[in-house]
């Protein structure tokens, strides 16, 4: 049977050995397990973007896959290193709220990585990505499961819960993080097109809400109003509007543009979407 992937995801960029030797550790371990680069380029320490690419990857990816994310701000201290189920998915990494956004609408059991059986013999208080992380995503892909882990866990560390409040014809969220292209991702979604509108299933709790059509939706940052379209391409140049990314989520975009340069606006600020 083929192993399960390992799916990689860093803020330790491509110009240092760090990634390569984490990988030369997998292989070590269990050679024939296909691995599978998400990002390296996760801002320095940037835990909440590195929550959101874990959840939007995490959609995408098969069941067995074995998520090894490494943004570790906190290496050597006496944060955990935590091993996740979901779903048929593993997580491995630091406790500091990574995986936080796997927590929405869904259970995650957890154990601590504590079983130096499946660590490396000498351990820095520098490298966990390779000392402990890489290790114990190897040792999944063969087979080890949970509790031989360690201990189970009662909770995991959680980031605050990004802002989505829904009240008559108005959804208020923020924006969660910026593409490469200038692309504003929201905290507004999934959503859903329907043959005489859209349906909002939120991606963080059960709640759901019925929308018109794109004609009839307002997108709103900063006090202006932008239209919903379908592509990028419907977007007047210079110009911004309201886009349904691939995730489901609300997106503020611009054609051929970055929306964020644009607009000067950045994670955290406010966005809501109307209708009459």
């Amino acid at each position: 049977m083929k192993p399960p992937a390992i799916a990689i995801l860093t803020d330790f960029g491509i110009y240092d050995p760090y990634v390569g030797i984490m990988k030369g550790v997998i292989s070590s371990i269990a050679p024939e397990v296909p691995l599978i680069d998400l990002t390296h380029q996760v801002s320095p320490g940037d835990i909440q973007q590195a929550a959101y690419y874990i959840w939007q990857a995490s959609r995408d990816l098969s069941p067995g896959t074995i998520f090894l994310a490494v943004v570790d701000p906190g290496v050597g201290t006496s944060r955990k290193g935590i091993y996740l189920e979901k779903e048929g998915q593993i997580f491995i990494g630091p406790d500091n709220g990574l995986f936080s956004y796997l927590s929405f609408k869904s259970q995650i059991t957890g154990w601590e990585l504590d079983n130096p059986e499946y660590q490396l013999d000498s351990t820095s208080a520098t490298f966990h990505g390779r000392d402990i992380f890489a290790p114990a995503a190897a040792y999944a892909a063969k087979g080890i499961r949970g509790a031989a882990f360690g201990e189970l866990l009662d909770k995991i560390e959680l980031l605050p819960q990004p802002r989505l409040e829904i009240e008559n014809q108005t959804i208020r969220g923020q924006i969660i993080s910026t593409d490469r292209f200038g692309n504003l991702i929201t905290s507004l979604g999934t959503f859903q097109r329907e043959p005489d509108g859209m349906q909002l299933d939120s991606w963080i709790d059960s709640r759901t809400s019925s929308l018109p059509d794109n004609s009839k939706l307002t997108v709103q940052v900063r006090d202006q109003n932008y239209h919903l379209v379908s592509t990028f391409a419907e977007t007047p140049v210079g110009q911004c509007a309201g886009l349904i990314g691939s995730t489901g989520l609300l997106e503020i975009v611009a054609n051929l543009e970055s929306a964020a340069d644009l607009l000067g606006m950045g994670r955290g600020e406010e966005v809501s979407l109307l209708w009459s």
